[in-house]
Protein backbone atom coordinates (compact mmCIF):
# COMPACT_ATOMS: atom_id res chain seq x y z
CA UNK A 1 0.00 0.00 0.00
CA UNK A 2 0.93 3.63 0.42
CA UNK A 3 3.01 2.99 3.53
CA UNK A 4 5.05 0.32 1.78
CA UNK A 5 5.64 2.62 -1.20
CA UNK A 6 6.62 5.53 1.07
CA UNK A 7 9.07 3.43 3.04
CA UNK A 8 10.56 1.96 -0.13
CA UNK A 9 11.45 5.47 -1.33
CA UNK A 10 13.63 6.14 1.73
CA UNK A 11 16.89 5.07 0.16
CA UNK A 12 16.41 7.64 -2.63
CA UNK A 13 16.28 10.58 -0.21
CA UNK A 14 19.26 12.80 0.50
CA UNK A 15 20.71 13.31 3.96
CA UNK A 16 19.16 16.78 3.98
CA UNK A 17 15.71 15.34 3.19
CA UNK A 18 16.08 12.87 6.05
CA UNK A 19 16.99 15.74 8.40
CA UNK A 20 14.01 17.79 7.28
CA UNK A 21 11.62 14.85 7.66
CA UNK A 22 12.95 14.11 11.15
CA UNK A 23 12.49 17.77 12.04
CA UNK A 24 8.93 17.79 10.69
CA UNK A 25 8.11 14.51 12.42
CA UNK A 26 9.22 15.99 15.73
CA UNK A 27 6.80 18.92 15.21
CA UNK A 28 3.72 16.78 14.61
CA UNK A 29 1.68 15.76 17.62
CA UNK A 30 0.45 12.27 18.46
CA UNK A 31 -3.07 12.95 17.15
CA UNK A 32 -1.68 13.90 13.75
CA UNK A 33 0.34 10.70 13.65
CA UNK A 34 -2.22 8.42 15.28
CA UNK A 35 -2.07 5.67 12.67
CA UNK A 36 1.73 5.60 12.76
CA UNK A 37 1.65 5.63 16.54
CA UNK A 38 -0.74 2.69 16.51
CA UNK A 39 1.51 0.64 14.20
CA UNK A 40 4.60 1.58 16.20
CA UNK A 41 3.03 0.65 19.54
CA UNK A 42 1.57 -2.61 18.23
CA UNK A 43 4.99 -3.84 17.10
CA UNK A 44 6.94 -2.54 20.10
CA UNK A 45 6.22 -5.89 21.73
CA UNK A 46 8.73 -5.52 24.56
CA UNK A 47 7.39 -2.04 25.38
CA UNK A 48 10.78 -0.30 25.46
CA UNK A 49 9.71 2.61 23.26
CA UNK A 50 11.81 1.65 20.24
CA UNK A 51 11.42 -0.95 17.52
CA UNK A 52 14.22 -3.49 17.67
CA UNK A 53 15.16 -4.68 14.20
CA UNK A 54 13.17 -7.93 14.58
CA UNK A 55 10.07 -5.94 15.64
CA UNK A 56 10.61 -3.54 12.76
CA UNK A 57 10.98 -6.44 10.34
CA UNK A 58 7.61 -7.88 11.42
CA UNK A 59 5.97 -4.45 11.08
CA UNK A 60 7.39 -3.88 7.60
CA UNK A 61 6.39 -7.35 6.46
CA UNK A 62 2.84 -6.85 7.73
CA UNK A 63 2.42 -3.59 5.84
CA UNK A 64 3.52 -5.20 2.60
CA UNK A 65 7.29 -4.67 2.34
CA UNK A 66 8.91 -7.60 0.54
CA UNK A 67 11.30 -9.76 2.54
CA UNK A 68 14.10 -8.67 0.19
CA UNK A 69 13.51 -5.00 1.03
CA UNK A 70 13.07 -5.33 4.80
CA UNK A 71 16.82 -5.25 5.58
CA UNK A 72 17.46 -2.26 3.30
CA UNK A 73 14.55 -0.27 4.67
CA UNK A 74 15.47 -1.19 8.25
CA UNK A 75 18.96 0.25 7.70
CA UNK A 76 17.46 3.40 6.20
CA UNK A 77 15.08 3.89 9.13
CA UNK A 78 17.80 3.24 11.72
CA UNK A 79 19.53 6.56 11.05
CA UNK A 80 21.89 6.39 14.02
CA UNK A 81 22.66 2.71 13.31
CA UNK A 82 22.10 1.65 16.92
CA UNK A 83 20.12 -1.50 16.06
CA UNK A 84 16.72 -0.04 16.86
CA UNK A 85 14.34 2.54 15.43
CA UNK A 86 12.93 5.31 17.59
CA UNK A 87 9.45 6.68 17.06
CA UNK A 88 10.89 9.80 15.40
CA UNK A 89 13.00 7.70 13.01
CA UNK A 90 9.94 5.56 12.17
CA UNK A 91 7.63 8.55 11.74
CA UNK A 92 10.14 10.43 9.60
CA UNK A 93 10.34 7.43 7.30
CA UNK A 94 6.57 7.25 6.97
CA UNK A 95 5.80 10.91 6.33
CA UNK A 96 5.13 10.35 2.65
CA UNK A 97 1.71 9.18 3.82
CA UNK A 98 1.01 12.54 5.41
CA UNK A 99 2.08 14.88 2.62
CA UNK A 100 -0.59 17.49 3.39
CA UNK A 101 0.40 17.58 7.06
CA UNK A 102 4.06 17.73 6.10
CA UNK A 103 3.43 20.71 3.83
CA UNK A 104 1.80 22.52 6.74
CA UNK A 105 4.87 21.93 8.90
CA UNK A 106 7.56 22.75 6.33
CA UNK A 107 7.68 26.44 7.26
CA UNK A 108 8.50 25.48 10.85
CA UNK A 109 11.19 23.04 9.68
CA UNK A 110 12.63 25.63 7.28
CA UNK A 111 12.84 28.25 10.01
CA UNK A 112 14.78 25.82 12.22
CA UNK A 113 17.38 25.28 9.49
CA UNK A 114 17.42 28.97 8.42
CA UNK A 115 19.66 29.99 11.33
CA UNK A 116 20.31 33.52 10.07
CA UNK A 117 16.62 34.13 9.17
CA UNK A 118 17.57 35.15 5.63
CA UNK A 119 14.74 33.24 4.01
CA UNK A 120 17.31 31.08 2.23
CA UNK A 121 19.35 28.06 3.20
CA UNK A 122 23.00 28.41 2.32
CA UNK A 123 25.47 25.54 2.31
CA UNK A 124 26.55 26.16 5.93
CA UNK A 125 23.00 25.95 7.21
Amino acid sequence: GKLAKGLSSLQQRSHFEHCVMACVASQLNMAELSSLTSVFERFDTNGNGVLELDELGRALTEIGISAADVAVISRELDKDQNGSVSYIEFAAGCLDLRRDQVMGQLRVAFSIFDVDSSGYLDRDE
